[in-house]
Order: structure tokens, then sequence, then C-alpha cells
């Protein structure tokens, strides 16, 4: 299992591992924070699918914006 966040270091870091290992028991985890870009999630899929591995998609229904102001964070990105 590699935690893949759609970023150019990820992509290289995933691939590596998608070439080297068993892409049947090889998953590409991704934790949704419904902040990205919506060419990073396109991004995202395509790679998986580039890659022939299981991509498996967290996402637990809470926006990250409303987590922030609930817990009086600040964010650089919001």
């Amino acid at each position: 299992m590699y935690f893949f966040s759609c970023s150019a270091a990820s992509y290289v870091v995933a691939k590596v591992i998608c070439e080297k290992s068993d892409k049947n028991n090889t998953i590409l985890l991704f934790a949704d924070t419904t902040i990205e870009d919506k060419d990073n999630y396109r991004f995202l899929i395509e790679s998986s699918v580039f890659f022939y591995c299981q991509l498996v998609w967290l996402k637990d229904g809470r926006i990250t914006e409303n987590i922030y102001n609930k817990k009086k964070c600040k964010s650089s990105c919001l």
C-alpha cells in the first residue's frame, strides 16, 4: 500500500512502486481533503489507470474548511 497524494513527486514514487511490485497486490491510497483542484482528481484517476494499480479513495464526507473553522485553525491553503 502506498499513499498517493497527486503531487509530481508522489507520481514518480508510485510509478516506481507499481513497476517493481505485483500490480494485483499494490494499492494506491488517496485521502481526499476535498480541497484539491479538479485537475488533481483527473490526474489521480488517470495515473492509477496508467499504472494498472488499484486505487483506494478515502473520503469521510467532512469538508476541510469546516474542520479548520471548528478547531479554530488557520490553513495556508484556504
